[in-house]
């Protein structure tokens, strides 16, 4: 279409230049007849030789002409469809913004159309429907019409009242549940003061000396079983003591409460510190041995390791225990190689304590120092709850004396303590199978 408005704007156009060149060609001839101009005077009188040299130049004015008609033409169909150009882009615009604006009326009509389409559907249904639904009152008998439509008014009358005895029997019982709501929370405020009093009673009355008896075998009995006894309590912080050995100072709130899922009250750690105190009794004071203060600094070490809320404080108290009666273990192996040997403890890293006893072997003239070397370690598992991992070898070195075998002696020392015999009477047997031999 738009092609053919464009050819026939450029016959109109063509047209009109046609009857323009005409008019100026016919104005020209009749100038001519008019007034015969010099040129063609002098070309009619002219020679042949002459007339034949203007002759050529005529062709040349008139192939001119035509030339110069043909760049008039050219440029006047260059205008016209640069024109043409210029029309057909403003339409191309025009026709992509109308197809943007289509498609954006497409993307809001594409998710309510189906669902249109189907109320639509619906409706010329129910459209059907009603219309049959007349067809058929119309062609039924009026007068019984008219007696069902005066059935179901005097129906809807019967209904109506009913709904109101209902309404009203709703609004009675209504009143009746507010007065049950009333007399259920006066009997709560009634059950609260009545346990408040209780509670004061229970406060103010007097213990029995039975009563008091019980509670102490109790507490005697739990401190008995597990170790542990309370000092002193301030605030959210908690004193106990373990065996009057060991002092521990916590807050019970940093910690998860036994049987909740829930974060403690305090997520962040508090402050936690673990202090030997038998050295400090007025009867009998215990010093803290070597062997005592290597695995005290190792628990302390752990305990500020510890994420608080992630464990119980049942956890924690269990923790130190064992690792407190392992302590005791290695003190009472140390203490009896001790009374049988000169032994020297020493702290010879973070995690590792060295026991040297000194061993004399008269008849070889030979003195041997074995050592026990005992690494203790924190768990990475469970965090951290899983007590300490305590690892102990032997090493036995020649001071002087005979050639022994150091290695061969640590082996055989090594294998004693796998089989759970103590330091003592490993060194004992040690000095037993030397005596057994001669000298070299």
């Amino acid at each position: 279409m738009v092609l053919l408005l464009t050819e026939l704007q450029s016959c109109r156009e063509l047209k009109r230049y046609i009857a323009e060149g005409r008019s100026i060609v016919r104005e020209i001839e009749a100038d001519t007849y008019e007034e015969n101009p010099a040129l063609f005077r002098e070309y009619i009188t002219a020679p042949p030789d002459v007339k034949a040299l203007m002759d050529n130049q005529f062709k040349n004015v008139k192939t001119h002409a035509r030339l110069l008609s043909k760049a008039m033409w050219y440029e006047w169909r260059m205008k016209l469809l640069d024109g043409l150009k210029e029309g057909l882009v403003q339409i191309g615009a025009g026709m992509e913004e109308d197809a943007e604006i289509l498609s954006h009326q497409e993307g809001l009509l594409d998710p309510i159309l189906p669902q249109l389409t189907e109320a639509n559907t619906r409706l010329q249904n129910k459209r059907r429907d009603l219309q049959a639904q007349a067809d058929a009152l119309a062609s039924c008998d009026q007068e019984e019409l008219r007696q069902s439509r005066a059935e179901l008014a005097s129906i809807d009358e019967d209904l109506q009242a009913k709904l109101k005895l209902v309404e009203q029997l709703e609004q009675e019982h209504a009143s009746k549940e507010e007065a049950t709501r009333l007399a259920s929370e006066r009997r709560e405020e009634f059950q609260a003061e009545i346990k408040e009093a209780e509670r004061v009673r229970q406060e103010s009355r007097g213990w029995k000396t039975a009563e008091v008896t019980a509670l102490q075998a109790n507490v005697k009995a739990l401190e008995d079983a597990y170790g542990w006894k309370i000092v002193s309590a301030a605030g959210s912080s908690l004193t106990m003591m373990y065996k009057d050995t060991l002092q521990l100072y916590f807050s019970p709130s940093s910690f998860l409460t036994p049987g909740s899922s829930s974060a403690p009250s305090n997520p962040d750690n508090a402050a936690i510190s673990l202090t030997y105190i038998a050295d400090a009794h007025e009867f009998h004071p215990k010093p803290l041995t070597t062997e005592k203060r290597f695995f005290l600094q190792i628990i302390r070490a752990q305990l500020q390791c510890l994420r608080q809320a992630d464990i119980m404080t049942s956890d924690l108290l269990n923790f130190i225990t064992r690792n407190w009666e392992a302590a005791l273990v290695i003190a009472e192996e140390v203490r009896s190689l001790n009374t049988q040997y000169i032994t020297e403890a020493s702290i010879t890293s973070d995690e590792v304590m060295t026991t040297n006893a000194t061993l004399l072997v008269k008849h070889l003239r030979t003195k041997l120092e074995v050592a026990f070397e005992v690494q203790a370690r924190g768990s990475d598992g469970d965090n951290g709850m899983e007590g300490l991992d305590i690892a102990v070898r032997s090493k036995v070195k020649v001071v002087y004396g005979e050639d022994l075998k150091e290695d061969k002696m640590a082996s055989w020392m090594d294998e004693r303590l796998k089989a759970q015999e103590s330091w003592v009477g490993a060194v004992g047997k040690l000095d037993e199978k030397l005596k057994g031999r001669g000298k070299k």
